[in-house]
């Protein structure tokens, strides 16, 4: 394939992109890795990722060190997909920031989705808001299974207390499962909300994530549930 041919398809493309002409994935993809891999038909990579990873989200969300693996894909492009993402999630999150949470849940449902919808690992969020309901701050607070140690209360007590958070979404993904809680997120749940009641601090809901989407114990009824329920 000639450079003077190659040359021409990337124009084709931009040309696409800034018409607003509705375009494939691996359209989107291939313009993306121009950027990053100059003076080369990427096509055939933009197909294969597409394959290996099975979307465009998965793609961009994919770890560096998985994306690393594909032939062809070296950590220049890995950061160029990590950034995409992370402009993502923090376009999302400004979205959130200034509103208030329990007004705009889809918008705080997409921002979740975004940040574990596609992980292939197990992750625990908290969202923090204030007395307004608005957007603190979204903090990592575990990687791994949910668990109900006494240490990870006290560690979700500490930060809400530090951030003088008012009230509080915990958040969690089920890589390859569906977003149905648990024996052990229901139990976790309660405990939780009982332990940030005594500092005064209201657990509005608990999301679960997983490739499918999102559910919430608030939507299912199960915050109600866990309100009445005696210790």
């Amino acid at each position: 394939m000639t450079d003077d041919f190659v040359s021409g398809h990337r124009a084709r493309l931009r040309k696409k992109v800034l018409a607003g002409n509705q375009m494939e994935d691996y359209e989107l993809l291939e313009l993306l890795l121009t950027y990053a891999i100059p003076r080369k038909d990427v096509k055939p990579l933009a197909k294969e990722l597409l394959s290996r990873f099975g979307s465009l989200g998965a793609v961009l969300s994919a770890s560096v060190d998985d994306l690393i693996q594909v032939d062809g894909i070296k950590e220049a492009t890995a950061t160029l997909f990590k950034l995409i993402a992370t402009l993502n999630l923090s376009i999302l999150k400004q979205d959130i920031k200034s509103k208030q949470a329990l007004t705009s849940w889809e918008a705080l449902e997409n921002y979740c989705f975004a940040l574990l919808g596609r992980q292939t690992k197990e992750f625990v969020y908290l969202i923090m808001l204030d007395s307004e309901c608005c957007l603190i701050d979204a903090v990592q607070m575990q990687k791994g299974t949910l668990n109900q140690s006494a240490v990870y209360i006290r560690e979700v007590i500490e930060t809400l207390l530090k951030y003088h958070a008012a009230s509080f979404v915990l958040v969690h993904n089920h890589p390859f499962g569906n977003t149905q809680p648990s024996k052990e997120d229901i139990a976790l749940t309660k405990e939780l909300y009982e332990a940030a009641a005594k500092v005064r601090i209201i657990m509005q809901d608990h999301f679960i994530v997983s490739p499918s989407g999102v559910n919430s114990f608030q939507m299912m009824g199960e915050m109600d549930h866990i309100k009445k329920m005696k210790s």
